[in-house]
């Protein structure tokens, strides 16, 4: 066990690679004020975690090459979400959907989106669209990776679209708050998602195009994966050529608001995930599951 202070800032940088970056401000954060005593342990603990502070920035410089080279997924929360629904869950649901009811997308548009969306949509008091929602949200509750990225708070019931005939949907940005139909509650948009229900070869186009501070990203996923990323993102689906194009998406309120927090929370989580695989008696296992739940303690808002 080490003692946290500022005479230690030297092994930052072979800790940040026995460890990963997120483990190490993590153990920082808790650490650092207890590992100062009185008289003067709230000056100690301050300058402590200020000189922290500067030798993560120093092991960030030596590890990556300075911030832009950190991993994509630390930077900025993009995930994909593997076989969401089985094969056979999607071949009914998307035979279900190809005899929907659908609708001008456009009618669900704002007045800047609605110059740019041309696609179609099922109505939100659809019966297959309520039924096919809340297949959906079960499943999600039972999928370990997308608790484990988004910390889930609230659900926005899931919404379902059709791309055919050159349909797309040019560039735009989440609204930042829904409402819950037929409720009075609302859903702040943390983090969007698109669960794809036709296979890649089955359409031309509709690649889902994302822009941000990891640069531009195509997503085009097999049937029954989806799609995890922060709503503040900048993105379009390209136009529809040939085939059809069947999604269902929907936006998450999460318990830690912040996106940085929530990268941080997973890859924390990821690494207690590989320690316990390999390594299941080492005390680190306990000491980080400790660290992990009084971070979410101290960031979450329910």
């Amino acid at each position: 066990q080490l003692e946290w202070n500022t005479s230690q800032l030297w092994r930052l940088p072979r800790l940040l690679d026995q460890r990963g970056l997120p483990t190490l401000i993590a153990v920082f954060l808790m650490e650092a004020p207890r590992s100062v005593r009185p008289p003067g342990r709230f000056f100690l603990a301050r300058l402590c975690c200020w000189g922290a502070t500067i030798g993560v920035a120093i092991a960030i410089n030596l590890q990556y090459g300075g911030l832009k080279g950190l991993p994509e997924d630390y930077l900025r929360m993009l995930l994909e979400i593997p076989d969401v629904l089985s094969q056979d869950e999607v071949r009914k649901c998307r035979e279900r959907l190809e005899s929907a009811q659908w609708h001008d997308g456009r009618q669900t548009a704002g007045h800047v989106a609605v110059r740019t969306k041309n696609n179609e949509q099922l109505a939100g008091d659809d019966q297959l669209a309520v039924q096919l929602g809340n297949s959906i949200l079960d499943r999600l509750a039972a999928t370990p990776r997308f608790i484990a990225a988004a910390l889930p708070l609230k659900v926005l019931p899931p919404r379902f679209n059709r791309y055919t005939g050159a349909g797309a949907y040019g560039n735009h940005i989440d609204n930042a708050i829904f409402n819950i139909p037929g409720t009075p509650h609302r859903v702040r948009s943390d983090l969007s998602a698109t669960l794809f229900f036709s296979d890649p070869d089955s359409y031309e186009g509709g690649e889902l195009i994302m822009e941000g501070s990891f640069g531009q990203r195509s997503v085009k996923l097999p049937a029954g994966h989806m799609v995890l990323y922060p709503a503040t993102t900048l993105h379009r689906v390209t136009p529809v050529t040939k085939g059809v194009r069947y999604a269902a998406f929907f936006w998450i309120q999460s318990l830690v608001r912040e996106e940085n927090r929530r990268a941080m929370l997973l890859e924390l989580d990821d690494t207690i995930q590989a320690l316990t695989m390999t390594a299941p008696d080492d005390p680190a296992v306990v000491r980080l599951t400790g660290l992990y739940h009084n971070l979410l303690r101290e960031w979450s808002n329910t």
